[in-house]
């Protein structure tokens, strides 16, 4: 005697059935197609890959009884084009390839932007490169404004040191030193460490400081690190001359051409400020600084050397290295650090910082082009740079 046994049903027909079986059925009915002759059952599957745990709950069901482990393969393939091409709706050129523009690019990546990065000249011909580079807010106003950029610049720039080797941030201590009893700065609340200094710990010359410990930012490290991070985002790069914001087709151009901009915006207000500065194969111990654009001075440690800085010089646009600057320097940080050694001097270097009486970060349309200005960071590009590309961002969304 033959046992009687359940029914067995195909269930790749069954599915198809409940899915296509409605009153639009054979007027396109292509299953997990989002036409608008969907059935009952197929209009619950697709909002529910909007809603993932309603929508996972159903596929786990249905998974045991119809078998349907393929179908859900396919639509959670669907479901991650449909979030991609959500989110890479803005088709975005970036001009410049600075701290400040590549910064701009990685954040709209990472928000789904597509983005194409163009500039002149690239890492290792830039100012950037030959940043310092400290983050400590420089020549860089609103002071309101500049204190929220830095302090998440600050965040994510100690997060890279922990997180990113190859990006050459370290985090080391210095001492601020000042000719006047000031208010403190309002950024001290956002680092790790600030403490005021004791008479004691000040040279002779000044009477007041602190002590704060900061990111070092090892910039023959950094900006190749940045360029490749946005190339491993999926972010073009192009080299050319952009000479008319007005000619570049895209949705949205964030315009990070930082001196340059004086010429691309016809903006006069930017101006350089040349700084010189000398490498020593010599460590301090921490980092000694007079932040005081007349008076400025700094020690900066690196990992492979110490940066010895510098000046301050407005509206000069000179490249070439100065003997009288040179010497300067050097008896601005033995004031600070009588132990500097000068035979152990490796080298030397000269850019022009971006300097403009405010940073320039806003949004404005060329015909139906969003463009956001990103520029004039003057000596605090790098503290700047993942705040102020914070914003940009910001500002697209909320246009």
């Amino acid at each position: 005697m033959i046992a009687p046994q359940a029914p067995q049903y195909n269930s790749t027909l069954l599915l198809s059935f409940c899915i296509d079986h409605s009153p639009q059925a054979g007027q396109g009915g292509r299953p997990f197609s989002l036409g608008a002759t969907l059935g009952p059952i197929r209009r619950f599957f697709l909002r529910g890959i909007y809603h993932p745990p309603l929508g996972f709950l159903t596929f786990g069901i249905l998974s045991d009884i119809l078998d349907i482990r393929g179908y859900l393969k396919t639509l959670l393939h669907h479901y991650c084009e449909v979030i991609v091409q959500l989110r890479m709706d803005m088709d975005c050129v970036v001009i410049g390839a600075g701290v400040s523009g590549l910064s701009s690019a990685i954040r709209l990546l990472e928000s789904g932007h597509s983005v194409r990065v163009m500039a002149r000249e690239f890492s290792p011909d830039l100012v950037s490169d030959v940043a310092a580079a400290l983050w400590y807010p420089f020549l860089a106003h609103p002071i309101e404004k500049t204190d929220r950029w830095g302090a998440e610049t600050y965040t994510e720039l100690m997060r890279l040191g922990e997180e990113e080797p190859m990006s050459g941030i370290t985090m080391r201590f210095g001492r601020e030193y000042l000719r006047e009893v000031v208010e403190l700065p309002g950024w001290r609340d956002n680092i790790t460490h600030f403490r005021v200094l004791d008479s004691g710990e000040i040279p002779e010359g000044w009477i007041f400081g602190w002590e704060f410990e900061s990111p070092i930012i090892e910039m023959h490290h950094y900006m190749p690190w940045l360029l490749q991070r946005t190339r491993d985002l999926g972010g073009k790069i192009e080299e050319c001359v952009v000479e008319d914001l007005a000619g570049i087709t895209a949705e949205v151009i964030v315009n990070c051409s930082g001196i340059g901009a004086r010429e691309l915006c016809r903006d006069t207000e930017v101006k350089p400020v040349r700084g010189q500065i000398i490498y020593i194969d010599q460590d301090p111990g921490f980092g000694r600084f007079d932040q005081q654009p007349e008076t400025l001075t700094y020690t900066i440690a690196r990992r492979d050397c110490t940066v010895l800085g510098g000046t301050a010089q407005s509206d000069d646009w000179s490249l070439e290295l100065r003997d009288s600057d040179r010497e300067t320097i050097l008896q601005k940080c033995e004031a600070v650090w009588p132990e500097l050694d000068r035979s152990k001097i490796i080298g030397e270097s000269v850019g022009l910082r971006p300097s403009r009486s405010e940073v320039r970060l806003e949004s404005e349309k060329i015909n139906d082009t969003l463009i956001i200005h990103n520029y004039g960071h003057g000596g605090a590009g790098v503290t700047l740079s993942w705040g102020c590309a914070d914003e940009v961002v910001s500002l697209i969304e909320e246009s």
